[in-house]
């Protein structure tokens, strides 16, 4: 790979980007919903298996508590661990300049240059306020829409996303 000039548009991530990139990590994909149905089904079964006496209004609170316990960790908890991370973090407040190359995404800064390639990549998300493309299964790069308007071809991202990794994790 050669060190070739490429155009960089340059980017100043914000706490309220990185709120958004651990909201849609943290949002249930269609096979944790799938997941979650099965355990609270399975527990409210057991729970009459082995109380025959309990009253049925139990199974709806139980389902009800489940939900509310995930949205209060979508809706503050992961919220509050994005911003204190960010506040944490001292590469995050460094000014990045990222390019979009044919082998891959190109991130350059004052602490130096990455091309990562498309084979690094096992999966990616996107919403309408932020990309996401995973390294891991926890580790990401994350592209906020607003990118587009200083330059950065989200639009083309998400294509050449598509094509090397498949559709979007949903």
């Amino acid at each position: 790979m050669t060190d070739r000039d490429v155009t960089l548009t340059e980017v100043q991530y914000t706490r309220d980007d990185h709120v958004a990139a651990y909201r849609l990590h943290g949002a249930p994909t269609r096979r944790a919903w799938l997941v979650v149905a099965l355990i609270l089904t399975g527990l409210v079964a057991l729970l009459y298996i082995f109380d025959s006496s309990a009253p049925l209004w139990i199974a709806p609170l139980a389902v009800i508590g489940g939900f509310a316990g995930g949205l209060f960790s979508w809706a503050v908890y992961l919220p509050w661990i994005a911003r204190r991370n960010f506040r944490r973090y001292p590469l995050a407040h460094l000014q990045t300049g990222v390019a979009l190359l044919p082998e891959g995404i190109r991130t350059e800064g004052e602490r130096g240059k990455s091309t990562v390639l498309w084979k690094d990549f096992i999966q990616w998300r996107a919403n309408k306020r932020v990309v996401l493309v995973y390294l891991s299964p926890r580790l990401f790069l994350f592209f906020p829409t607003w990118l587009a308007a200083k330059g950065f071809p989200i639009d083309e991202l998400k294509a050449a996303l598509t094509r090397e990794l498949g559709p979007p994790k949903r």
